[in-house]
């Protein structure tokens, strides 16, 4: 989905052509939104407490 050789003028995506630029600037502006959602809601935190809680078993050294 967007992908293209070097260069490419244009990305397709299906049977939609958009502009090489205008694509990278919504994609841009995609990640900025969610790394705002991340840290706006404490996300690396809560998923780091999450997994602390995870209990993992351990195997006995023999």
């Amino acid at each position: 989905m967007g992908r293209a050789q070097l260069y490419a003028p244009v990305k397709r995506i299906g049977n939609l052509e958009i502009d090489t630029v205008w694509y990278n600037v919504v994609i841009l502006w995609i990640y900025c939104l969610l790394f705002y959602l991340a840290l706006y809601y404490d996300l690396l935190r809560k998923l780091i407490n999450y997994l602390e809680t995870l209990r993992l078993i351990r195997r006995r050294s023999t």
